[in-house]
């Protein structure tokens, strides 16, 4: 006789999800990172950019507010941003980092260890691990596409406008909210 398998799965928007039928490890299972409690103020932000080819040499330091207005400011910017700040930790607790959006793919370091690569928003990290007492240093560096670069190289090639290549309208960087929430 054959078995019937029901499964009710729930996920965020345009997150994805592994179904593995065999005995789970335990040590293997991640739960999900949820997003409630006290936010930790981080502010005074900078972004240095980095061309692919030249990771991890970022210059260009400046302030920013966010979300980054980082498309309009370098248009044909092709690469990694680099966004930094700081923040004091004086109590314990699950230390959460949520990035309501960001144009392309995020890696996350809290005091020069990374927290991994997501590449589709929200981008959700468990910081704990990783945190301290006191001064904690955080950078976000987010991965362009060379869509950017393409386009202000080929707008004017006759084979591309025939193929009908349209100006950019994409964003770039930290184009969301960036929360950190103590839990």
């Amino acid at each position: 006789s054959y078995g019937c398998t029901s499964l009710s799965l729930t996920l965020d928007p345009r997150k994805s999800g592994i179904l593995i039928f065999d005995e789970a490890d335990p040590t293997a299972l991640v739960p999900p990172v949820t997003t409630t409690g006290r936010p930790i103020s981080v502010a005074g932000w900078t972004r240095t950019l980095c061309e692919s080819s030249r990771y991890p040499d970022f210059e260009r330091k400046q302030p920013v507010q966010l979300p980054d207005s980082l498309a309009s400011e370098y248009p044909g910017f092709s690469g990694f941003a680099r966004y930094e700040s700081s923040f004091d930790l004086n109590e314990d607790g699950h230390l959460i980092l949520e990035i309501t959006d960001a144009a392309e793919g995020v890696e996350v370091f809290l005091n020069g260890a990374s927290a991994g690569i997501q590449i589709v928003p929200p981008y959700r990290y468990d910081l704990t691990s990783l945190s301290r007492s006191g001064r904690n240093e955080l950078a976000i560096e987010v991965a362009t596409t060379l869509e950017r670069k393409y386009y202000e190289l080929m707008k004017d090639d006759s084979l591309d406008v025939m193929r009908v290549l349209k100006a950019l309208e994409s964003e770039s960087g930290l184009t969301g909210r960036v929360r950190l929430l103590l839990q």
